[in-house]
């Protein structure tokens, strides 16, 4: 049995594959219980171990669905914007500190000093807008 691991290892929802030795007995041949680590799956009779992982995958083809988020857009596009928008928030902060630098007329430590600052804080403005959109840039399933 072939088994789509890609859509089953998100790390919610790994396999539990435990031998029913009861049900073994009985019917003379392996039977497996299978739970999932999600905690959701219904209770399953004992059966072979191929079907077993089956009703897994099934279960697991139910709460994994399409992703969530904007489908008029591509994820490549809107990690583009992404990027676009940390450029021009970084630049404007690195511009700004020089405009400081020039109204002031600051040179040498001091120039050097805001100069830094304000890359520094672009940069930070930058990732912080990375972090707050990362939900919408590519949605996580589940």
């Amino acid at each position: 049995m072939t088994l789509d691991r890609l859509r089953i290892d998100d790390g919610r929802h790994l396999v539990r594959l435990v031998i029913d030795e009861d049900a073994t007995h009985a019917a003379r041949e392996p039977r497996y219980r299978v739970a999932c680590s999600c905690g959701r799956m219904p209770a399953f009779a004992p059966a072979p171990r191929d079907d077993a992982l089956a009703v897994h995958a099934g279960h697991v083809g139910v709460y994994l669905g399409p992703p969530k988020g904007p489908r008029w857009m591509p994820v490549g596009a809107r990690l583009v914007l992404l990027v676009l928008a940390m450029l021009v928030i970084a630049v404007g902060f690195y511009l700004g500190g020089l405009a400081v630098v020039d109204q002031y007329a600051l040179v040498d430590a001091p120039a050097a000093l805001i100069r830094g600052a304000s890359m520094l804080t672009g940069f930070t403005f930058a990732f912080a807008l990375m972090v707050a959109v990362r939900r919408y840039i590519a949605p996580t399933r589940a």
